[in-house]
């Protein structure tokens, strides 16, 4: 190791390719960059940009997202696509016959098997439950999120 003159208390290693080692600057800590010194006053934060339709008069007065405009549960349909012989759709499709039978929703069957589409789509997840067409729950139904699902 070599002290360099010029620098007082900077010592570097003593061959080519060596990396120097530096003193620490007055008043740092390891690990503490980024923060501030303990006494000082915080720093003034800037308020996050206002989000989209957040105080804005041409804003929706509703929210476009609540579920206050649900349909009716006796206007929805479920829709069970599966395979015969297969003991998982047979306990989805009795979990569905209640549901719907309390509920008033119409539901149906769809055969995997018989539609290429369905089975590109669905094979590895049957069996698989729609509501008004869009893929609720797949592999097991339950009630209780079925019963939210139809709005009732």
């Amino acid at each position: 190791m070599v002290s360099d003159p010029d620098r007082p208390g900077h010592v570097t290693s003593g061959g080519p390719g060596h990396a120097a080692v530096r003193p620490r600057q007055a008043g740092a800590t390891p690990g503490r960059a980024g923060r501030r010194a303990p006494g000082s006053p915080p720093r003034a934060r800037t308020p996050p940009p206002a989000r989209p339709g957040h105080n804005d008069p041409m804003a929706p007065s509703f929210n476009v997202f609540s579920r206050s405009s649900r349909k009716n549960p006796a206007d929805r349909m479920v829709t069970l696509i599966g395979k015969p012989g297969c003991h998982l759709c047979d306990d989805a499709q009795a979990v569905i016959e209640k549901v719907c039978a309390e509920t008033g929703a119409s539901w149906e069957r769809k055969d995997i098997t018989e539609d290429p589409e369905l089975h590109r789509k669905y094979w590895e997840q049957i069996p698989v439950v729609l509501v008004d067409g869009a893929q609720h729950d797949f592999w097991r139904v339950d009630p209780k999120r079925l019963r939210t699902a139809l709005g009732a």
